[in-house]
Parts: structure tokens; C-alpha cells; sequence
């Protein structure tokens, strides 16, 4: 995996290992956001907390929503942002 320009910006892909299997059915539609030693995995209804850390993502916790959601984003605060629509954020 190498680096690559998008117009002014450096993408710089990592490779992070789940200290533990995660098997699912759906292979498109999951969102990520890390903050600090937090990543947040959003998948339908479902959100998933793991530590991040140099040997992996170690699950913390698990969150049911009350309906399915598409989009997750957060802010340079932490705070997460989630959308059963991505075109309701447009």
C-alpha cells in the first residue's frame, strides 16, 4: 500500500488488524470514523467501539440503533454523526 495525492491532500492507507475475527454477510456498506484511540464501525443498525491501538482494534462495545443508518461521520471533538440517508446530509 503506497500513499497517493487527491488534489492537495496525502492518503495514507494503514492497515489494521481486528484482534479478533469479525465475520459479516454485507461487504459494502460499512462506515469508519477513528478519533483518538477510538474507531467506530457502523453497519445498518448497528455500532460497534474498539480501542485502537499498534497491535490492532480490540472491541469495547456494541450499541443497537433504533433503525438502520447509512452515513457516520464526527467532528475534531468526537462528536459522531449518524444518518439513516445520506442525501438527507447533502
Amino acid at each position: 500500500m503506497t500513499e497517493q495525492m487527491v488534489g492537495f491532500y496525502t492518503i495514507v492507507p494503514e492497515y489494521i488488524p481486528f484482534k479478533e475475527a469479525q465475520g459479516v454477510m454485507q461487504i459494502m456498506d460499512h462506515q469508519f470514523v477513528k478519533h483518538d484511540d477510538q474507531v467506530y464501525h457502523l453497519l445498518e443498525n448497528k455500532l460497534d467501539t474498539y480501542k485502537y491501538s499498534e497491535s490492532g482494534l480490540e472491541f469495547v462495545s456494541s450499541m443497537e440503533l433504533e433503525r438502520d443508518c447509512e452515513y457516520l461521520s464526527g467532528d475534531d471533538s468526537g462528536m459522531l454523526y449518524l444518518s439513516p440517508e445520506i442525501y438527507h446530509l447533502m
